[in-house]
């Protein structure tokens, strides 16, 4: 149960820094538009699903 919450944060947690990077970058390249906090939402929301379903292969591939 302890690895299942460490996983979900460490999840939670990359979102963030996912989201927080992609405002950044987007804010540099284009100034700040209310458009960069929805483009990064998609970003982060993206690569959290593309590291979601990594890690669901990985440890999917170690049980069997």
């Amino acid at each position: 149960m302890q690895t299942n919450k460490v996983v979900g944060l460490s999840f939670v947690g990359g979102w963030c820094v996912m989201f927080a990077s992609a405002v950044v970058w987007f804010v540099i390249r284009n100034g700040f538009i209310a458009s960069i906090l929805l483009d990064a939402l998609g970003v982060a929301t993206l690569g959290t699903v593309f590291f979601v379903v990594g890690y669901w292969l990985i440890s999917h591939k170690n049980n069997h």
